[in-house]
């Protein structure tokens, strides 16, 4: 049983990747879409003390999403992610920005009833990177 919010955000970036051989080493911008889903935290103890047997009034308040990715999103938007320590150790590819996202919201997320379950950002309306979690190991 899965039940989920999603959130969209929008922000720009520029970068280029170092090493690479294409048109991506040269500088250049990208207006980005994001989305990012959360679900409640289902364990086995829920389905034994019928926790989930009452419909969730809300999974978590889409105001509360604003605030933690919108913190994160301000560090990255309208900026050069190559000279962002944030991407000092990897270069900037849409896959390191998910990671980006991904690491800071389970930190964030670490002591609430909530998860991060997918993260998709687009670089224009045909390219994206994807992350979502494995529930074949749940």
């Amino acid at each position: 049983m899965s039940l989920s919010v999603t959130k969209r955000f929008n922000f720009c970036y520029a970068h280029h990747l170092p090493n690479y051989d294409g048109p991506c080493a040269r500088v250049h911008g990208h207006n980005a879409e994001m989305e990012i889903e959360f679900q409640r935290k289902i364990t086995s103890k829920s389905f034994r003390d019928n926790e989930w047997t009452k419909w969730p009034d809300m999974i978590i308040d889409f105001t509360k999403i604003k605030q933690l990715v919108q913190s994160l999103i301000n560090q990255l938007d309208h900026q050069y992610l190559n000279e962002l320590d944030a991407f000092s150790y990897e270069q900037p590819t849409v896959e390191n920005i998910v990671h980006f996202f991904l690491c800071n919201l389970i930190r964030k997320l670490a002591n609430s009833p909530v998860d991060v379950t997918r993260i998709r950002i687009s670089e224009g309306p045909n390219s994206w990177a994807e992350w979502r979690i494995n529930d074949a190991g749940k």
